[in-house]
């Protein structure tokens, strides 16, 4: 995952324009057709409609969202209108630190994807009256559970965390999800693409530099979401009565391809 060294708007006074974004997303549209021409003429490639994952790599911020969805769902959840409103400000905040057409493109990095993490959470926990925070995993959490990804995901539960940000890299792409669990020989995701669960037998944790073995994915733990309760006062309690604005939703994500970061 390498930093792409982008200019943020704030140095260089200028935001995304919608024509702007629409110019971008139609280039790599035509890159990916062009791409698929080139492998043949296969007619029932060209023929398949266009979903997201195709021209873009959004599923850094998926992931916070379904990150933030999950751990909320035992305390009450988030309702669809402040939902909308959380995922409206991460699109904002994303564009304002990198701009939006850079993580919509290339991905999101790591730093990048903890920052979206943290500005969502702030902003789940005005709405709920719930505290969301997000840690990075402590070594000590990993050297633990002897660097197994299964006993380091079973530890992380039973200290409370809710949601589990992980990247994972395989032969062909790397790839933002949320890891919500284990059970018997899966490791259980809440994914973008719509997957639910990984065989832990082709996972391996990839913590320490020197890699061992060749599983079909690495997985790297880079964030964890927790929720506490906390009491809302009275001016708190005023201000969830107030209904965010709607946006639009699209379709849910597809797998993506390998970019240069993990998108």
């Amino acid at each position: 995952m390498n930093n792409t060294g982008h200019e943020t708007p704030a140095s260089t006074g200028q935001t995304i324009g919608e024509d702007q974004l629409v110019l971008s997303f139609l280039s790599a549209i035509s890159a990916v057709s062009e791409e698929r021409v080139s492998r043949g003429p296969s007619r029932s490639k060209m023929r398949r409609p266009l979903q997201q994952g195709d021209g873009d790599a959004l599923c850094g911020l998926y992931a916070v969202m379904n990150g933030l969805r999950h751990a909320l769902a035992p305390h009450g959840g988030l309702p669809l209108d402040y939902e909308a409103a959380v995922w409206k400000g991460l699109v904002r905040f994303a564009d304002r630190k990198w701009r939006f057409a850079s993580l919509f493109l290339h991905g999101t990095l790591a730093i990048q994807m903890l920052g979206l993490a943290r500005h969502g959470a702030a902003a789940a926990s005005q709405f709920t009256g719930k505290t969301l925070k997000v840690s990075q995993l402590k070594r000590k959490d990993v050297e633990q559970a002897a660097y197994r990804l299964d006993r380091v995901v079973r530890q992380l539960l039973r200290q409370g965390t809710g949601s589990i940000l992980a990247g994972i890299e395989g032969a062909a792409f790397n790839h933002w999800t949320v890891i919500t669990g284990v059970s018997g020989s899966t490791l259980r995701i809440l994914d973008s693409d719509g997957s639910h669960y990984v065989k832990l037998a082709g996972c391996a944790l990839d913590y320490r530099r020197a890699r061992k073995g060749s599983p079909r994915y690495w997985v790297r733990i880079y964030g964890v979401i927790a929720v506490q309760e906390r009491t809302l006062s009275p001016k708190q309690r005023q201000r969830r009565t107030i209904s965010p604005p709607m946006m639009r939703r699209g379709q849910r994500l597809p797998s993506e391809k390998k970019k240069e970061s993990c998108q």
